[in-house]
């Protein structure tokens, strides 16, 4: 199998090709957050314990935090919603969505009385927690 290597974004480590297909493969082509499919194209490699950008962090703790049992599959939203919160914070932002969407938009309100919407209150899962 050729190798592939790519610049890691967040530290500048570089990564193989191999290392990003084992990411991928742990949920068998899904989020780990939603569950949605996803191509290893459009998969987003997420620190499921985030690297703090902008933070001094010695080396063997970059690495750590870079070993694939710290790194799940995500699509794009999710990936862009949870940045550099912890699970447990991403979680509290996606619960707090419905409040969010009842306070701030019409729409929302509007399909919610015509019985369209229902909110359930039922707390957040994530797929790798199946």
């Amino acid at each position: 199998m050729k190798t592939i290597t790519f610049v890691d974004e967040v530290d500048g480590a570089i990564k193989s090709f191999c290392c990003q297909v084992s990411v991928y493969q742990k949920y068998g082509g899904r989020c780990a957050y939603c569950g949605q499919k996803i191509t290893l194209h459009e998969m987003q490699v997420d620190h499921i314990e985030p690297i703090r950008r902008g933070l001094m962090q010695l080396p063997e703790e970059i690495e750590r935090l870079s070993h694939i049992d710290n790194l799940n599959p995500a699509c794009g939203p999710c990936n862009h919603r949870k940045r550099t919160h912890p699970v447990e914070e991403f979680r509290a932002e996606i619960a707090s969505q419905v409040e969010r969407l009842r306070r701030d938009r019409n729409q929302f309100r509007m399909a919610e009385r015509y019985g369209q919407i229902e909110a359930t209150g039922k707390p957040v899962i994530f797929w790798f927690e199946r």
